[in-house]
């Protein structure tokens, strides 16, 4: 994945069904949702998240909304702020 930084969502802003495989996001910045900013479907497999940051909480993801859904399998979340 791109390493950036934009308002919402550094390396993604998800607003469909994803899903991320064996990635790799770091040093991502935004103001929300550093790594991932998701608004609908989002999975994460076998990934990892380092040195994202994020001005409100979720430097590595953030999950928005009553109808965002979440899932993560085997995924390191480290060094974020």
């Amino acid at each position: 994945m791109r390493s950036g930084s934009g308002g919402r969502g550094g390396g993604i802003y998800n607003a469909g069904t994803l899903t991320v495989n064996s990635c790799t996001f770091s040093g991502n910045t935004a103001d929300s949702g550093g790594g991932i900013q998701n608004f609908a479907t989002l999975t994460v497999n076998n990934s990892t998240f380092a040195a994202n940051s994020s001005a409100r909480p979720g430097d590595s993801l953030v999950n928005v909304g009553s109808a965002a859904s979440l899932t993560i399998s085997h995924t390191l979340l480290t060094g974020g702020t």
